[in-house]
């Protein structure tokens, strides 16, 4: 056994325990604000630990900023993309009503010219 460990029983088990010089020991019975002596640099101080949120969230923020910008342009073109489709490929709606309409007055026309030949032929034939 060392001068600095002892042999302890805790619990039934012997476990070995660090023993404390006087200076450790005076450093350990110190109140927690009067332990570290170091200064430390303020909160706003320009390498303190805020400095490095600040920068860490300044990065994100621009990001998430621009990555925004970019899906709203995206948003822009694709919606121009679908406008240009709709009119290369899309259906006019007036030219498609004039030509229905055209397109009914021949078949009732056509129509009427067949029952005329229906009556033609039918008079023709009651004739013999």
């Amino acid at each position: 056994m060392d001068a600095r460990h002892a042999d302890v029983e805790h619990g039934g088990d012997f476990g070995e325990v660090e023993l404390l010089d006087e200076e450790q020991l005076k450093h350990q019975l110190q109140p927690v604000g009067q332990r570290d002596h170091r200064p430390h640099e303020p909160l706003g101080a320009e390498t303190g630990p805020a400095t490095g949120a600040d920068a860490l969230l300044l990065g994100l923020s621009s990001r998430v900023s621009a990555l925004d910008t970019r899906r709203e342009g995206l948003g822009v073109v694709a919606a121009s993309a679908e406008a240009e489709l709709l009119r290369e490929t899309g259906v006019d709606l007036d030219a498609e009503a004039a030509n229905l309409v055209r397109l009914q007055q021949a078949f009732e026309a056509n129509s009427r010219v067949i029952q005329v030949a229906t009556e033609l032929f039918d008079t023709l034939l009651g004739l013999r």
